[in-house]
């Protein structure tokens, strides 16, 4: 059944998720077990997996909201202080290293910084032998190796059209009182291209321009500005070891004052990045931002290194071949978190999801994924964010049946303290929540929060 909390009813697609006509069916997902963590995989768990907890678990996928260790340490203070502490500032920041690096290297790779240099994008996630950072890789692609580029953001590999098709998420847990991390892989998608890949041709001219577009307010802003710190931090180190070509990489700069209140500035903006000749832009733009912005550039044949958009609507973007996609998609996130549900041991559930698009994408997508591993969902409680749940409907909805609950939404905590209240929390049965659910912190403040009400 569907319980309807606020005006809005749920609809079958939309918004900035995934949708369930696009989402593949064959997905498969295994365990890259850090020391010290948990695994979970389509297998049972092996005789090597930590014993699971005796009691109710809470469990959160987590996109990069710090640096990973190994690339903090590669990072000039400078560059981290311009970042500053705010989590927020550091998502999609390890997309926008990796996007230079990948840049840098196809350019090596296709002897161009034209747009023929899209090719290689796509094999540096493929190649045979493993490599880290750019002199590394250099040295390799000169010696004619196939070359597998280490990424630092989730991303393990690239399907015909550019986009993510296999990806390595985090998650964190809280078991007995206690905060642990581990990391789910899924992926590879079969692929469904139908790509004849690139359809604009545009010379290059020895040296490569890299442009950012980046919002400078609103949604996105913090965001924005590990990006922009991150592009430069990249470039440096790669000037540092000679450039590309010989010659040092530039990055034209350009933010607009928002994604939505003054879309004629971002197609202004838009020109005059291909005014100035860039080979490549990076940009975090979301779904609704990017479909002129990608059609404008990918038309004058200048690539495109979309981290962030994770809505599937995107494939219907004619990118001319030149959109290369680093985020990985909404519906890669929830096969990562069905996984750990599974894994977990719960199989009924009931959803609260937000009546938005966001929220109803996301439901279709988390029942696609439910699918493939067997799981039955009971009941969806939908709501709309800014709406209170009735504490009898909440109540009758959780019955003994339930043996899961899982948060969709932006907004946990008023769900957190009428589970408390209501005696139907994460000490109950086990809650799983997606990365929307931290707000504007991390997974480990989420499970802080959730360990002070529950204690």
């Amino acid at each position: 059944m569907i319980l309807a909390v606020g005006a809005l009813a749920l609809a079958a697609c939309g918004g900035s998720g995934d949708d369930d006509s696009t989402t593949r069916p064959d997905a498969t997902a295994t365990a890259s077990t850090s020391p010290g963590t948990t695994s979970a995989s389509n297998s049972q768990p092996t005789a090597t997996t930590p014993p699971e907890p005796s009691g109710p678990v809470a469990v959160i996928t987590d996109q990069i909201r710090q640096p990973p260790e190994g690339l903090y340490e590669r990072l000039d203070p400078q560059v981290l202080e311009t970042i500053g502490e705010d989590p927020a500032s550091w998502e999609r920041a390890a997309e926008a290293y990796d996007a230079v690096m990948l840049l840098a290297l196809a350019a090596e790779a296709a002897g161009t910084d034209g747009s023929a240099s899209v090719d290689e994008v796509l094999r540096l996630t493929r190649g045979e032998v493993s490599c880290e950072g750019f002199v590394s890789c250099r040295e390799r692609i000169l010696e004619g190796d196939q070359v597998d580029l280490d990424l630092w953001s989730p991303v393990e590999a690239l399907d015909d059209d550019r986009r993510v098709a296999q990806a390595t998420y985090h998650l964190e847990r809280l078991a007995e009182g206690v905060i642990e991390g581990f990391e789910v892989t899924v992926g590879p998608f079969a692929s469904d291209s139908d790509s004849s890949g690139t359809t604009t041709e545009r010379a290059g001219d020895g040296r490569l321009r890299i442009g950012s577009l980046l919002p400078a307010s609103g949604v996105g802003a913090r965001a924005a500005q590990g990006t922009r710190a991150m592009i430069d931090a990249a470039s440096d180190e790669i000037n540092a070891a000679g450039g590309v070509f010989g010659r040092e990489i530039e990055h034209v700069a350009i933010d607009v004052d928002s994604w939505d209140a003054d879309p004629a500035g971002l197609m202004a903006a838009t020109q005059d990045l291909v005014d100035q000749g860039v080979d490549a832009v990076i940009t975090l733009g979301p779904t609704s931002a990017m479909f002129g912005v990608v059609d404008d550039l990918t038309s004058a044949g200048v690539t495109v290194m979309l981290t962030g958009g994770t809505n599937r609507r995107l494939d219907l973007v004619d990118d001319h071949g030149l959109m290369v996609r680093l985020a990985a998609p909404d519906d890669l996130e929830l096969a990562a978190l069905v996984d750990a549900i599974a894994f977990a041991g719960s199989t009924r559930l009931a959803v609260v999801a937000d009546a938005d698009a966001d929220g109803r994408a996301a439901l279709a997508g988390l029942r696609d994924a439910a699918r493939r591993r067997d799981l039955e969902i009971l009941t969806v409680i939908d709501r709309s964010p800014a709406a209170e749940i009735d504490p009898e409907l909440w109540s009758n909805t959780l019955t003994e049946d339930v043996d899961g609950v899982v948060v969709l939404g932006s907004e946990s905590d008023s769900l957190l303290a009428l589970g408390s209240r209501s005696g139907t929390g994460p000490v109950t049965r086990p809650w799983f929540f997606t990365s929307r659910a931290r707000g504007s912190g991390t997974a480990s403040d989420l499970l802080a929060r959730i360990s002070d009400v529950e204690s």
